[in-house]
């Protein structure tokens, strides 16, 4: 009977569209059979038939960071200048990856002894029209494991983010502390604030910097979960029994 039925099914993996080669991605259909609900001769009564569906994917982001040495650092610096910002570009998603970062300086008292920090900021946002949902059984974040708690709390939303650094930088081991993520133990998962949006904060370390100046990149790995959904109305109509005494239905 409608509103109390409620069925599932796992599709299989579908390969999906390229654009470049210009080559449709895989469909599937599936069908359901409905039984309408009794209803007198001469009602007309509507029903919403609803379906959710949810899958896998992961959203890729990168952005070129702009590294020099300490003589073009400390000239940048006295000439009142700033190192060039480009701006992180995504594959396409329903969760959008924007990625910020500072110029790097000297801080080694204030951050864990180290030389060379600068932040990079990354900013997750839901535009898909859907919502981010835990793993259900049989598949996952990154491999079918997403962590079901952060600091205690129910992860209602939860992201798995996979940071990798430009080359000649390593992160900062900050085990959680300070507000930014510790990104250097591999996958962080967060919780997407209302199911909208999250950022996180990673600190990176110049180890290997250029002989002058150099565009790296950097790559923002996003795992998740996402679920849409779509109604459709259905009109049920009430009409004389059938034959043997069995009521008849149509829809």
């Amino acid at each position: 009977m409608f509103g109390s039925t409620f069925m599932t099914d796992t599709a299989p993996d579908l390969i999906p569209a390229d654009k470049e080669k210009g080559t449709e991605g895989q469909t599937y259909t599936k069908v359901w059979q409905l039984t309408a609900p009794d209803q007198a001769r001469g009602i007309n009564q509507p029903y919403t038939a609803t379906l959710k569906l949810s899958y896998d994917y992961k959203t890729s982001a990168q952005k070129l960071i702009t590294l020099v040495d300490e003589a073009e650092l400390r000239r940048i610096r006295d000439a009142g200048e700033s190192l060039s910002m480009t701006n992180a570009v995504y594959s396409a998603g329903p969760l959008t990856v924007a990625v910020t970062s500072a110029p790097y300086e000297k801080t080694a008292a204030q951050h864990f002894g180290y030389d060379n920090i600068f932040p990079v900021q990354i900013k997750i946002t839901n535009t898909g029209g859907g919502v981010v949902v835990p793993a259900g059984v049989g598949g996952g974040l990154y491999g079918g494991y997403y962590s079901s708690s952060y600091f205690g709390d129910a992860v209602n939303y939860p992201v798995g983010i996979k940071v990798t650094p430009p080359s000649g930088t390593s992160f900062v081991s900050t085990g959680g502390f300070g507000g930014n993520a510790d990104c250097s133990s591999g996958t962080v998962t967060r919780d997407m604030w209302k199911g909208q949006d999250v950022d996180v904060t990673c600190l990176l370390s110049v180890n290997n910097a250029p002989a002058y100046k150099e565009d790296r990149p950097l790559t923002v790995e996003v795992f998740y979960r996402y679920e849409t959904e779509a109604s459709t109305p259905i009109n049920v109509y009430g009409r004389d029994s059938g034959y043997g005494g069995f009521g008849g239905y149509q829809w």
